[in-house]
């Protein structure tokens, strides 16, 4: 008899997305250190679609703590990111003529 594949979250299932996603913070960290342009286009729609998943169905169970923990870990690599953003601004305002930093 076949069993018909559930809808649930698995625990492998949602740590494959979160590693995915903090794989894509990592490059996106690394490319502004680097100055380069970002596009989170497409990141935005893989967090609000893992978001929406996890929404309609929790994780439970013996390994909820273990998801949630992760998704921790991902919402402050997000706001480092946020931070190492709003640094790149501030820096590129001030060095760029023109842009109402430190213009001589």
């Amino acid at each position: 008899m076949n069993v018909p594949p559930s809808n649930d979250n698995t625990t492998a299932d949602l740590m494959h997305a979160i590693n995915a996603l903090s794989d894509d913070i990592s490059k996106a960290r690394h490319d502004v250190a680097q100055g380069k342009a970002l596009d989170l286009t497409e990141f935005l729609s893989e967090v609000a679609a893992m978001c929406a998943s996890i929404s309609s169905n929790p994780p439970a169970g013996a390994d909820a703590p273990k998801i949630m923990n992760s998704i921790e870990k991902l919402v402050g690599d997000l706001n480092e990111l946020g931070r190492e953003l709003t640094e790149l601004e501030t820096s590129l305002g001030k060095s760029e003529p023109g842009t109402g930093g430190d213009e001589t």
